[in-house]
């Protein structure tokens, strides 16, 4: 598997402008390194991209917009970024999609963006849900085998 490992360094102005040419990528991992959307743009030609983990930053909804085209991922953690339901929409069309971690703002209307996938089977995600649509997301995702809500508000 190709593989790339950043952490604790200092981003140039180019940023990640560079990963786009390593298209056979499979596994990135970001560590803690800022990620903004400009930064996020980048990543959309990562087509082969499987598994993505970052942390910190600015990335919102407009930055993860440009994982959509991301078919292959089956991985994804991004914590301590400021994601909304559209975030979650992103997600919809990934049917190898096996593992979430991500943090932001999320709803019952997010969670529907995430029913059904066939291999979805590990969901960690903050946000407020009411009870019927956790129970509605476990009926309609058999799959999934560990759903762990974080800092519920209700």
């Amino acid at each position: 598997m190709n593989r790339l490992r950043l952490s604790y360094f200092e981003l140039s102005e180019h940023r990640l402008k560079h990963l786009a040419d390593l298209t056979g990528l499979e596994q990135l991992m970001l560590g803690n390194l800022p990620i903004s959307d400009e930064d996020m743009v980048h990543l959309a030609n990562l087509t082969r991209l499987k598994y993505l983990t970052f942390a910190f930053g600015t990335a919102s909804d407009r930055g993860f917009a440009h994982l959509a085209g991301l078919t292959e991922l089956s991985n994804i953690m991004a914590l301590g970024c400021n994601l909304t339901d559209d975030s979650l929409a992103c997600l919809s069309n990934k049917n190898n999609l096996q593992s979430v971690q991500i943090t932001g703002d999320f709803t019952d209307a997010g969670l529907r963006h995430l029913e059904g996938l066939p291999s979805l089977s590990s969901l960690r995600l903050t946000g407020s849900f009411s009870d019927e649509a956790l129970a509605r997301l476990r009926r309609k995702t058999p799959s999934l085998l560990v759903l762990d809500v974080l800092e519920e508000r209700r």
